[in-house]
């Protein structure tokens, strides 16, 4: 590139080097590392959440299967006693029947 002082100001636009200097302007990034700083504010808070509802969701999916469980036993319980009520019926019924001809002969027998 000629030194440009020695050419009059009129060629200076037609003396153009082979390759020119590219200036971008570029904003300053105060206000996308603001957002970046933003953003994973939220994300960290998203997570936070998250792991309190996977605590709640856990806490009340045990409470869901103590209650199953609970419930299961009460049933087989009263199942147990259902048929525990049911053999104790037929032995009162067979003791009565006993008993009832017994009463029988002996009012009979005086």
């Amino acid at each position: 590139m000629p030194d440009l002082s020695f050419v009059p100001k009129k060629y200076h636009d037609f003396m153009v080097p082979g390759v020119r200097k590219l200036y971008l302007d570029i904003a300053s990034p105060a206000p996308l590392l603001a957002e970046i700083e933003q953003l994973t504010k939220r994300v960290a808070s998203l997570s936070r959440d998250r792991d309190a509802l996977m605590e709640k969701c856990e806490a009340y999916m045990a409470a869901s299967r103590q209650y199953s469980d609970n419930e299961k036993n009460a049933r087989l319980e009263a199942q147990a006693a259902r048929e525990a009520t049911s053999q104790m019926q037929t032995k009162y019924n067979a003791l009565k029947q006993k008993y009832e001809d017994n009463i029988e002969q002996y009012v009979l027998c005086t």
